[in-house]
């Protein structure tokens, strides 16, 4: 029984041994040294007996120390011991036993073949062992060895490296405890174990960088990530709280966002969808990338993610643009057209009313029909200057002076509830255009303005130099416009108004004068707040501006048709591909005394100016179906060396001063014109000759 007893506390020490030697070490972020491996050296039976021999050794040593210990209980206690230090010399761990009275120390075998060394190879000291401390790691391990001879822990466990024999480092993990202390509570004997722990270490260093890398690619990646289990958002990087507008990370976390990815088949690739921010103060729109995961034992969504609101704004102007110029073009065409019908209607309506024979009630209905011919005129004028086929008087202009010069004009048309605010910034660079077409800019937004304002308002005028540009912000404070209508507002025909209160082309006309003048407009609106116009035109320095010169002049309409009687010397050559604007320009010139050449195309009026003898004066359309009106003059001027040349069109894709010949302008007449304005055009153009 006795022998049981004892043998069941000598297995309870040892446990007791093995547990303080192995009990679970918490993780330090460490710094990786470059490690050369060394291989661990079998525990061989030669080296158990080593053992052996040094703890009977240590048997009378410790007879020697303590005399009051019985012969049968040092070796029991030292078998104990040779127990404990065969299994962890199994278990790569080395072990050493340190007596501070007699400074004699033990350390087994694998405690020098770990660091490359032979068993033995160097002396059993402490000061040995604490030399091949890492310098780095010395301060630490004297520390908290410190710590442990003080009592202030209990015992000691500790990180370091060692340098080995081929002067490469080995990270150990120390483990350690004063086992006996005198009667001052002075150490007299302390026990414990190394352990080469550099493949594990090693582990978690490398484990640790790709942790670092990989939150660090998150920290910078340029799309947001999220990750969501049943729509609640579980991670988040910092750019997904950059562009859903959340102050921080932890704002976005358990919320429901992207709800709508729930709802559509993800694996058909990105998604697009249109949300609100965070903050609620706008509308983005996002490209989804969506792609199932298991996240925390759970499945769920991760969400790359980027911002394309600015991508979907330049989409949505290219579309626009490519819109209005479509609509340009066709608005261009049925203007040319419509001009050379109108032309001939006015033409003969004056004709007609030139009779000094014709009755009363006729008369009134030829007036009527010439009104109406006006009219559709001023119709078509407008879609050419949408389309930005109008010819322009361009010169160098002062916008604020045109403003200032329109501000009489203004004050009544908006009336007494409307506050006019006009604020100019001083000696802003002039503009080159047109500056009736600029006037008709400034009075179509004013006019807009005031209908938004029915019930009185503040109307502000402002004009700002910025960058490159001249700014012009026409800002009123009335009903707004709807978000839904103001992709369409610049469209012809397009009103927001009620039927018969507007006929949709007055922003359609800013659009193409803006245009037609290298500048830009833009609106910004909000309902029962107000509208912001803002119109940017392009600055001209005057060094480089050429001295502009108006390709017409004001017309000075006479009165008595036969002004131009006997003038049979004079020949006109004119070329006009629409037949019944030719017919018509024909019969009018011939009653005037013109002799008259008729040509259809370019390919006629070579022709004639080669054959004929005599041609006074060439009257082209520009617009040909086998070339320009400008080829025409080029080749009249080559061939005749005559310079006396009139140009009319109903539109023209020709920008003003492309209508120059060798830096010389021409004389320009614009489809509808009357007899009146024709005679009086080839009027000047007689009276150079002679």
């Amino acid at each position: 029984m006795s022998n049981l007893i004892y043998h069941t506390v000598i297995i309870l020490q040892a446990v007791l041994l093995v547990i303080l030697f192995f009990r679970p070490r918490k993780e330090k972020i460490v710094v990786q040294t470059e490690i050369k491996p060394i291989t661990k050296a079998p525990l061989e039976d030669n080296k158990i007996k080593e053992i052996k021999n040094s703890l009977n050794e240590r048997l009378k040593q410790s007879q020697q120390l303590d005399s009051s210990k019985t012969e049968n209980s040092g070796i029991k206690d030292i078998l104990d011991e040779e127990r404990i230090y065969i299994v962890l010399e199994g278990g790569n761990s080395a072990v050493w036993d340190i007596d501070f009275i007699s400074d004699i120390c033990y350390f087994s075998p694998r405690y020098y073949t770990m660091l490359g060394f032979e068993p033995n190879e160097f002396p059993a000291k402490f000061d040995e062992w604490f030399n091949l401390v890492y310098d780095d790691d010395k301060e630490i391990v004297s520390e908290i060895i410190k710590q442990h001879r003080e009592n202030r822990i209990k015992q000691f466990e500790v990180e370091f490296r060692m340098v080995t024999k081929f002067k490469t480092l080995r990270w150990i993990l120390g483990k350690g405890k004063i086992i006996k202390r005198d009667k001052n509570g002075e150490p007299i004997r302390m026990v414990g174990t190394n352990t080469d722990i550099t493949d594990w270490k090693n582990s978690i260093i490398a484990l640790n960088e790709s942790k670092e890398r990989y939150f660090e690619l998150l920290e910078t990646l340029p799309m947001g990530l999220v990750v969501l289990i049943d729509k609640k958002c579980q991670f988040a990087n910092p750019k997904a709280a950059q562009i859903l507008k959340s102050e921080k990370i932890d704002f976005l976390m358990g919320r429901e966002i992207f709800s709508e990815v729930y709802l559509s088949e993800i694996e058909n690739g990105p998604l697009e969808i249109k949300i609100p921010t965070i903050d609620n103060k706008s509308m983005i729109d996002l490209e989804l990338s969506i792609s199932k995961i298991k996240f925390q034992q759970e499945n769920g969504l991760q969400i790359l993610f980027q911002d394309i609101t600015s991508k979907k704004i330049l989409e949505n102007n290219l579309l626009q643009s490519q819109k209005m110029e479509a609509i340009g073009k066709l608005a261009g065409g049925v203007a040319h057209d419509f001009n050379n019908i109108l032309t001939t209607i006015l033409g003969y309506s004056e004709l007609i009313l030139s009779k000094e024979t014709l009755a009363d009630d006729l008369k009134d209905n030829i007036t009527e029909i010439e009104q109406s011919a006006k009219r559709a005129a001023s119709l078509t004028h407008q879609l050419l200057a949408y389309s930005r086929k109008q010819i322009l008087k361009q010169e160098l202009l002062d916008f604020n002076q045109i403003i200032v010069n329109m501000k009489k004009m203004l004050a009544p048309l908006i009336g007494e509830k409307i506050v006019l605010n006009i604020k100019l910034e001083d000696n802003i660079p002039s503009i080159k255009g047109d500056k009736h077409q600029i006037e008709q800019i400034i009075m179509n937004l004013v006019v807009n303005a005031k209908d938004a304002m029915p019930n009185g308002g503040k109307l502000d005028i402002i004009t700002k130099t910025e960058n490159s540009s001249i700014i012009l912000e026409i800002t009123d404070n009335g009903q707004g416009i709807k978000s839904e209508d103001i992709p369409y507002i610049f469209e012809p025909f397009y009103t927001t108004k009620e039927t018969g209160k507007g006929t949709g082309l007055g922003l359609s006309v800013v659009y193409g004068i803006v245009n037609q003048h290298n500048g830009s407009i833009s609106v910004s609106s909000v309902l029962d707040k107000g509208t912001v116009f803002i119109v940017k035109f392009p600055i001209v320095e005057k060094e480089r501006v050429d001295n502009f010169q108006k390709i017409s002049t004001p017309i000075k309409p006479i009165k008595e048709l036969s002004s131009f009687q006997n003038n049979t010397t004079i020949t006109i050559l004119l070329v006009e591909d629409e037949e019944s604007v030719l017919n018509l320009t024909s019969l009018i010139l011939k009653k005037n005394g013109f002799n008259i050449l008729k040509a259809k195309n370019f390919a006629e009026a070579k022709n004639l100016i080669d054959t004929d003898k005599e041609i006074t004066i060439l009257f082209s359309d520009i617009v040909l179906p086998d070339g320009s009106g400008k080829q025409v003059a080029t080749y009249f001027i080559n061939q005749r060396d005559n310079q006396n040349i009139l140009f009319t069109s109903g539109y023209t894709d020709e920008p003003e001063e492309n209508l120059s010949l060798n830096g010389t302008n021409y004389p320009f007449i614009l489809k509808p014109y009357s007899i009146d304005n024709l005679l009086c055009k080839l009027s000047e153009i007689i009276k150079k000759i002679s």
